[in-house]
């Protein structure tokens, strides 16, 4: 197996961390390289909110148009009870003071996005796929990995002067560096997530989060700027009548919205809906 120098970093994972460190590493004048373990990048997963600090860092990579193309701006989170009954709102990235809004998107979308972009300024064989790193050794000059091609079974070497590990929440990098950790413990928390579409949702593109007296959670957001587009009445629908329904402008179908009803996840449709709470509180009808 012959080992030549690759790039001046190696970035092991092409998700979202790996992808955004690759432009900035580019930005500022180093040669990255993604070593991806999948064959193919696909837009895979569901709803995820950006926080005003993490837009910022997108904005200075060029990128805040292409971002707003894709997502929702969270104006508002808004806190119901678990009848749906509104308690309070929060305001959310500019409308709370920051420079930079706080956007929901489909986080398949942003990771096809921030691929796009590399693919554009470093160029495609800025990424390879299908590369599963196994190891890897500090040398005299920087460090050498090891890895397999998924294809073939073929041996790879890479070399670079740093490596980042950027290769998700099972990561092989992460285990190497520090084998007497072990797993990562659950936190007791059993979540259930899915994306549907609907042609009206919270009014201010608010974020809903209800919530029990048993600490269960129902969080519903909308992350979908062409779905939002293309809905004549999006953004239009009430959160919560007098008897605490929610109800579309003009009548309409009513949802109810409970931390247990797992029906109320499937009455939204074009928003990412995340249901969690303690292990047991929410079970799969």
């Amino acid at each position: 197996m012959a080992t030549t120098h690759s790039a001046d970093v190696i970035i092991v994972g092409g998700g979202i961390g790996g992808l955004t460190a690759a432009l900035s590493l580019h930005a500022a004048g180093i040669e990255p390289l993604v070593l991806e373990s999948a064959r193919e990048v696909r837009p895979l997963g569901v709803g995820i909110n950006l926080q005003p600090a993490a837009v910022r860092e997108l904005d200075e990579l060029g990128l805040l148009d292409d971002l707003a193309a894709l997502g929702v701006p969270a104006v508002e989170h808004a806190f119901a009870d678990g009848r749906g009954r509104t308690l309070f709102g929060e305001a959310r990235g500019t409308a709370a003071g920051y420079h930079w809004p706080q956007f929901s998107v489909h986080r398949g979308e942003l990771q096809m996005m921030l691929l796009d972009a590399v693919v554009k300024r470093l160029g495609p064989e800025a990424v390879r796929t299908g590369v599963q790193v196994e190891d890897f050794e500090e040398t005299a000059d920087g460090v050498r990995v090891h890895a397999v091609d998924r294809s073939t079974g073929g041996r790879l070497g890479f070399s670079a002067e740093a490596l980042v590990g950027a290769d998700g929440i099972h990561s092989t990098l992460r285990a190497l560096l520090h084998p007497d950790q072990g797993p990562l413990q659950w936190n007791g928390v059993t979540m259930w997530r899915g994306v549907t579409e609907e042609d009206a949702f919270a009014p201010g593109n608010a974020v809903v989060i209800a919530a029990d007296d048993k600490n269960t959670q129902f969080v519903a957001y909308q992350i979908s700027r062409a779905a939002l587009d293309r809905r004549p009445h999006a953004g239009q629908l009430g959160l919560s009548g007098a008897d605490g329904r929610a109800r579309r402008p003009g009548g309409g179908r009513q949802l109810e919205r409970s931390g247990h009803d797992r029906g109320s996840a499937a009455a939204l449709r074009g928003v990412g809906v995340r249901l969690d709470g303690p292990a047991g509180s929410v079970r799969p009808q």
